[in-house]
């Protein structure tokens, strides 16, 4: 008989050292990116907010996926103060058509043009194959033809029903305000394309040298220069002729033709200023004027606002209120001009109820208020 083979000798163990590779959209999101130069870990922070932002909106979430995007054409970053605003431009892909578009409807005759007016773009999500109502959409491009837009239209839907007034009423109710677009209003006092800061203190100064008031020159020079233009040759004029302009237009005018054409030489800062500290130390206090500015400013510009407050008078603007008003406005505009309001666009409904029932409680509800 053979003897018996030798126990096979046992293999060493090794670990299984492989893992499967992180998910890059299953990361948590940091409150903060990196910043410090490091542009791809901004990018990705980024790209992992908008994702997470998106996956937990359904009405948005079927509006991208539903949408087919083509490349890039521009970026822009933009400073609101307390919060960046990124705005991307793509492409569409070549020859897409919109199933879920109407023609839009005609636009009311206006004297300036559509970039320069408040106009409102409502995105609405498709519906499921189940319900495809008619929708309507208001675009603020209006480089196809009212022509084309038809045949488009009348390409994707059979049978076209307008129901304008029922259109409307949906939108209002189905569409959350964040899917809102609105174009920035522009003043109608526009940048003069053929400014010359030295020719115009020239004519301003020879319109009130001589005896007289050539009160047409100042009209054409102050009333069509921007903002930026008119503090350029305010601070030109003093620097060519020593003179104070403020103070020449004061002396060659009177009435509220002066008033205009002292407050068309502030800043919208130094403006609000000496409209507030009118407010305060006039024959009583306006305190509607007060409530106006200081209700609508926003955080930024109620800072910059304290801050060229105490250059132009020596006083604090939360003095003056202190000194001048008393009781719960005061304390109302004390909180007001310290510039903290929150001033974030997510609003908690639960909040809003209960300050609703609390305002009611206290006003209304109670006798007294």
């Amino acid at each position: 008989h053979l003897p018996p083979p030798p126990p096979p000798t046992p293999q060493p163990r090794t670990m299984d050292t492989t893992y499967e590779e992180e998910n890059f959209w299953d990361r948590k999101i940091k409150p903060l990116s990196p910043g410090n130069g490091n542009w791809k870990k901004t990018l990705e922070h980024l790209f992992l907010n908008i994702y997470n932002y998106v996956k937990d909106e359904r009405e948005l979430r079927e509006l991208f996926g539903w949408k087919i995007f083509g490349r890039i054409e521009t970026i822009r970053l933009i400073d609101k103060g307390n919060t960046y605003q990124v705005l991307t431009t793509f492409k569409k892909s070549l020859g897409e058509k919109t199933y879920y578009e109407q023609s839009p409807l005609p636009l009311p005759i206006r004297k300036r043009s559509s970039k320069h007016r408040s106009t409102k773009r409502i995105r609405i999500p498709p519906d499921t194959d189940e319900e495809k109502p008619i929708r309507q959409t208001h675009s603020l491009k209006r480089s196809d033809s009212y022509e084309e837009k038809s045949i488009r239209y009348t390409d994707s839907l059979k049978s076209p029903v307008r129901q304008e007034e029922f259109q409307y009423q949906e939108e209002e109710q189905r569409t959350p305000k964040i899917y809102t677009e609105e174009t920035e209003e522009q003043g109608t006092l526009v940048s003069f394309p053929h400014f010359n800061v030295d020719q115009d203190c020239e004519n301003l100064r020879k319109s009130m040298k001589d005896v007289g008031t050539d009160e047409d020159m100042l009209i054409n020079i102050l009333g069509n220069r921007s903002n930026d233009q008119r503090l350029k040759i305010r601070d030109k004029y003093k620097i060519k002729f020593g003179r104070d302009l403020e103070s020449d237009i004061k002396s060659e005018s009177s009435g509220n033709f002066r008033k205009i054409l002292k407050n068309l030489l502030y800043s919208s800062i130094e403006y609000d200023c000496y409209e507030l500290q009118r407010a305060i130390k006039g024959f009583g206090t306006n305190e509607e004027v007060l409530i106006e500015i200081l209700t609508s400013r926003s955080n930024k510009r109620l800072r910059a606002i304290n801050d060229q407050y105490s250059k132009l008078f020596n006083q604090s603007l939360e003095k003056d209120i202190v000194n001048d008003i008393s009781g719960h406005l005061k304390k109302l505009l004390v909180v007001l001009v310290q510039g903290q309001r929150p001033e974030s666009n997510k609003i908690n409904e639960n909040e809003v109820k209960n300050d609703a029932k609390q305002l009611y409680e206290a006003g209304i509800k109670k006798w007294g208020t």
